[in-house]
């Protein structure tokens, strides 16, 4: 238990179980609303909800490994011809960058990008959570004319758009860090 405890970091966490946790939280919403059942149900189903969370966080995780950032790193590289800058001004790089000289006895420029990237997966992985969590409520129900929940596919829309927004900038720091 200790060995497993101890390969749960920060980016386990954010990748796997967090966004099984949106994905049921999805779910819930869409199947009953904002209601006390769903609340009622968790509460009564605690362990099962813990384990449909790290599995689904993971089957999420790997969806989008194998899809959606295959898609997102062409659209980066060959549609914007790389990320759009812009969106991390030099100033803004260089003070950055310094912030990291300056703190590098407490953390390494390495593990300020690392848990960079752990944010930036787990605002894409909540984007699909959300999304997969409505429609398999929506396919536990047999609603053949199902449509996204709007404010959810609008809320996911939004957490998606930030996590490529921040993957962006993380690339524009990453390359000044890389030889």
């Amino acid at each position: 238990m200790e060995k497993l405890l101890g390969t749960l970091t920060l980016g386990v966490i954010f990748r796997h179980f967090l966004s099984g946790g949106v994905a049921i939280a999805s779910f819930l919403f869409t199947r009953y609303g904002d209601s006390v059942k769903a609340l009622a149900l968790l509460k009564d189903h605690t362990a099962t909800a813990f384990a449909v969370a790290v599995v689904g966080g993971a089957v999420i995780y790997a969806l989008h490994r194998g899809l959606s950032n295959p898609l997102l790193e062409f659209i980066r590289f060959y549609l914007l011809g790389w990320c759009p800058c812009w969106l991390m001004p030099d100033k803004v790089k260089a003070f950055l960058l310094k912030r990291w000289e300056f703190t590098k006895e407490e953390k390494s420029k390495a593990k300020h990008i690392i848990e960079w990237a752990d944010y930036v997966q787990f605002l894409y992985t909540s984007a699909l959570g959300l999304w997969l969590g409505s429609a398999s409520a929506a396919f536990v129900d047999r609603k053949h004319d199902w449509v996204f929940d709007k404010k959810l596919f609008l809320i996911g829309l939004s957490v998606f758009v930030a996590g490529f927004v921040s993957d962006c900038r993380k690339h524009c720091v990453e390359n000044e860090l890389y030889p």
